[in-house]
């Protein structure tokens, strides 16, 4: 049966939930009360490569962000190796030195590279292709670092400990205390060392500094590593390993000794997700997959629980000094150049081919499709996302009908593919039914009163926060041949009452380099690099916010105010859009749009508010409010005197179920109830008597 998998789903309830670890076992996941088990029976071998160096190599770090180096490997002499298919081949990057380097780590937070070393040696790099040295408060030989959370630590020799924040970009020397000891390992704020040391690092808040505590330590041999991971990595499930087959677990009472079946140096630990598969269902998270252990003489142990552990046939004779978990498999790495990788080569285990998509059927009817490939048989589950609680909708096929959404309320459903097989389990992108992806309004902008006010809301059942570019053009707006644009837009972004940023001049932001990629991946239309337009990359929480554009220097023309969702589809996403302004003729009406993406059709609630809004106290109001809707330069539809309309009583209903204000009886405002397809639309509000006044238009989701 070797090769062999199979996705077992058993039905349980959260009150019953027992977690099962059969003999063969190697991965599982819950999702949504459904426990789903891959079964593996046979052991993958390790393969040697070449990394085209003789060098001892003493660490490594896999970050998927880095592309062509995601995989990076340190060493002796300065040696620094990088991979970009899970350590199949290597290429050598200059590390500026000829010092020894003992670790490096990626801390994503602030998307960077560390390695350290002996003398004290620093180095960052934002690629892992291009290193250089940071100034470092010690000369004392560095062994392990690693990142908690914004504070990236290192510990080396003579019980020294650095910290830095990524704020202040520099490092503050905070020894643990005990000079007599050697600090070797480093993981999660806990650092390991010579004589059973084990310490404990507390981050400082409001001006209290970082500190290091000693913890009760059951054993006095040396300790070397400290690995992060098993069945609830959440709960901070630790593991150290040591001289002697030393394997330390730490439990709620303290730190355990477990049997290794060794007497060697074991030298370094890592876990291994099932595909990387981090499953939310309310308040549990299981992440499930192995602990690798390596050591002297090329020894590697593996476990599925950090409890019982058995060897594996190693390649090698050679110390190993580093492991870490990869995309697709799992990489040691040791003296003279060594390194392994687990399983087959990069790729072949297992991946996602082509990512999830929507589509219809000959017959109209909507589907869900994907592919995998990967070694034997393949095994397809699709789970629904929304609402933040998985469910399984399609076991056994990579093209699946569009299943009913089972939450009501909670925005368009999200689904994901996940694929096992023998070497694990992977899973695809987000796909979404359906999407607002840009939310746009153009009106005639001045100072006070004859601001742009722009209201958008990021909406989730999660606290996920989402990345937003907004944008305030007038000068560009010239360029597509309109006449009296505003020539100095200042953009502001509110949070209620609290203002949350500001921007006059795109190109004042500290990350004009941010912004130029996001706008060119989302493929909104440039701005010059000496223009006026204003502009803000932001990352909000779910919740609702305020865009105003005003003339920064009291002059009068038309504006363009931009909101784009820029990352990938996910439960958290843009909901709804307002926009008010002064309405005048020509040029100057209100126009706003929006971007569907996803593959069925959206509903949607459109108004177009003037009368309405007296009972706000706004005055010189639109009195006769026209809504017309557009695709490209085709009209859909065009709306005066809601009430009048034949559908009045669906469009109080969903106003109703938007939140939205309601409309007087018999009111002149506006309003049309559609179902749009995918694509991009314009909706402009204009005195339907050729009258000019301040008027609201309001785009909201409906189930």
């Amino acid at each position: 049966m070797a090769g062999f998998t199979c996705l077992i789903v058993m039905q349980v309830t959260m009150s019953t939930l027992a977690l099962f670890w059969l003999k063969s076992v190697r991965y599982l996941f819950l999702v949504a009360g459904f426990i789903l088990v891959s079964e593996l029976h046979a052991q993958s071998p390790w393969t040697a490569r070449s990394s085209g160096t003789t060098a001892n190599l003493a660490g490594a770090v896999y970050a998927s962000e880095l592309g062509a180096a995601s995989l990076v490997a340190v060493g002796a002499q300065g040696t620094i190796l990088s991979s970009a298919d899970d350590g199949v081949t290597w290429t050598r990057r200059d590390s500026g030195t000829s010092l020894d380097l003992t670790a490096v780590t990626y801390v994503s937070s602030i998307k960077r590279l560390f390695a350290v070393g002996e003398g004290g040696v620093i180095l960052a790099s934002a690629d892992g292709v291009v290193w250089a040295r940071e100034a470092s408060p010690t000369s004392v030989r560095l062994n392990a670092i690693a990142a908690l959370g914004d504070t990236v630590s290192a510990v080396g020799e003579a019980g020294v400990g650095l910290l830095t924040r990524e704020a202040s970009g520099g490092w503050t020397r905070r020894d643990v205390g005990f000079s007599d000891r050697s600090m070797r390992g480093l993981a999660g704020g806990v650092a390991v060392g010579q004589a059973g040391a084990i310490f404990s690092l507390t981050t400082g808040v409001s001006g209290v500094p970082d500190t290091w505590t000693m913890v009760p330590s059951p054993s006095g041999v040396d300790l070397e590593a400290v690995g992060l991971g098993g069945l609830s990595q959440t709960s901070g499930e630790v593991t150290v390993v040591g001289a002697g087959g030393t394997i330390l677990k730490k439990l709620s009472t303290g730190y355990a000794a477990r049997v290794s079946g060794t007497t060697g140096r074991l030298r370094s630990i890592c876990f291994k997700l099932g595909g990387s598969i981090r499953i939310i269902t309310g308040l549990v998270r299981i992440d499930v997959g192995e602990f690798f252990v390596v050591g002297s003489g090329g020894a590697i142990l593996r476990s599925a629980d950090g409890v019982t552990w058995q060897p594996d046939l190693s390649s090698t004779a050679s110390n190993l000094n580093a492991v870490v978990a990869a995309r697709n498999n799992v990489i040691a790495f040791g003296d003279a150049g060594t390194v392994l990788t687990s399983g087959a080569s990069s790729g072949s285990m297992l991946a996602i081919t082509r990512q999830p998509t929507i589509g219809y059927d000959q017959a109209g009817n909507p589907f869900l499709d994907g592919a995998a490939i990967g070694e034997g048989a393949l095994t397809y589950q699709w789970v629904e996302l929304t609402a933040g609680l998985p469910r399984p909708v399609g076991l056994g096929l990579p093209r699946i009908s569009l299943p009913a959404p089972s939450f009501a309320g909670n925005g368009p459903p999200a689904y994901r593919l996940f694929v096992g097989n023998a070497f694990g389990i992977v899973q695809s992108e987000t796909v979404t039914t359906n999407r607002l992806s840009n939310l746009s309004s153009r009106a005639v902008v001045g100072a006070g009163e004859k601001k742009l006010i722009s209201g958008f809301a990021v909406a989730s059942v999660l606290s996920t926060p989402r990345t937003i570019l907004i944008r305030a053009v007038g000068p560009t707006l010239g360029n597509f041949g309109l006449s009296n644009v505003l020539k100095t837009p200042r953009l502001t972004v509110f949070s209620g009452q609290s203002v949350i940023a500001t921007n006059t001049g795109w190109q004042t932001n500290a990350d004009v380099a941010g912004i130029v990629n996001a706008t060119n991946r989302l493929g909104a239309f440039s701005l010059s690099s000496n223009s006026a337009d204003s502009v803000l990359l932001l990352s909000l929480a779910p919740g609702n916010y305020t865009a105003q554009v005003e003339s920064a220097d009291g002059s009068v023309g038309v504006a363009l105010v931009e909101v784009y969702d820029v990352d990938p589809p996910s439960l958290t996403r843009l909901s709804n859009l307002s926009a008010r302004a002064e309405v005048q003729t020509g040029d100057g009406i209100l126009i706003g749009g929006l971007v569907i993406e996803g593959g069925l059709k959206k509903k949607m609630l459109l108004r177009a508010s003037g009368p309405a809004l007296a009972a706000f106290g706004l005055q010189n109001i639109l009195a006769k409010p026209k809504l017309t809707l557009f695709s490209g330069g085709n009209v859909l539809s065009t709306a005066t005197n809601w009430s009048a309309a034949g559908n009045a009583a669906d469009l109080r209903t969903a106003a109703k179920a938007a939140g939205a204000f309601a409309f007087p009886e018999g009111s002149a405002d506006a309003a049309l109830l559609v179902e749009l397809n995918p694509g991009a639309y314009t909706l402009q509000i204009s005195g339907a008597d050729g009258g000019t006044g301040v008027a609201l238009i309001e785009v909201y989701e409906q189930p």
